[in-house]
């Protein structure tokens, strides 16, 4: 698996090989996106640590060069090490300046698990009944848009490399090639110890992707249970 100093480019070549428990849900069988409930089974029925092992099981057979988990807390990555040994290589969760999670980087290093973030810059093209009224915006904040303008470089620039410089790779998504560049050429942009401390001043704990759409009546996931918090 890429180290933690893997550049953003070298990651992007090495992540088609790797599969990741998308959720840390269960659904019956035959069902890509429960619409009720009852088309999901509780974890108490298909514990996590059952799934993961089927998953350790694909790269057993070569059908999987890394494997991982994605939306995962530290208490669902502690109970699959513990009932299986074997460490997740990645874990994918949103993260961003809103949403920096500390204590899962902290976790995910000792740990020597790689941290991947989506959305980083905020996902406002998202579908709409997964967006809030009134919700912060990344693109708008003032102290984001004061450091692009003193680094010379777009906010999304400078975002993706607060992520990049904490040690991360981010997975932001765009269709335009001169964006793409952009992207690509922001894992070079150095920041100071002293513009990473005042982009840390603005984490909220906000999640755009709030998992809600999880929490079915008639099944037993809820927000709370969902993230662990």
């Amino acid at each position: 698996m890429p180290s933690i100093q893997t550049s953003l480019a070298d990651l992007q070549l090495d992540y088609l090989d790797l599969y990741l428990i998308h959720w840390p849900i269960a659904l019956k069988h035959g069902v890509s996106f429960p619409q009720k409930g009852e088309e999901m089974l509780s974890l108490t029925e298909v514990p996590l640590s059952e799934t993961w092992t089927e998953m350790i099981h694909l790269k057993e057979m070569g059908l999987a060069r890394h494997i991982g988990v994605s939306n995962f807390s530290t208490k669902k990555i502690t109970d699959i090490i513990e009932k299986t040994g074997v460490v997740p290589e990645v874990n994918q969760l949103e993260l961003h300046l809103f949403l920096q999670q500390q204590g899962m980087l902290d976790f995910c290093q000792t740990k020597g698990i790689y941290l991947t973030g989506f959305c980083p810059l905020g996902s406002a093209d998202r579908p709409a009944n997964r967006i809030v009224e009134g919700e912060p915006k990344l693109l708008e904040n003032q102290t984001i848009q004061e450091l692009a303008l003193a680094k010379e470089c777009t906010p999304a620039q400078l975002m993706l490399a607060w992520a990049v410089n904490r040690g991360t790779s981010v997975i932001p998504k765009s269709v335009h090639a001169h964006r793409l560049t952009e992207n690509l050429a922001a894992a070079d942009i150095e920041l100071s110890a002293q513009e990473m401390e005042v982009m840390q001043g603005l984490d909220l704990h906000y999640r755009y992707i709030k998992g809600n759409f999880w929490c079915l009546p008639g099944s037993d996931y809820t927000l709370e249970n969902l993230w662990d918090e």
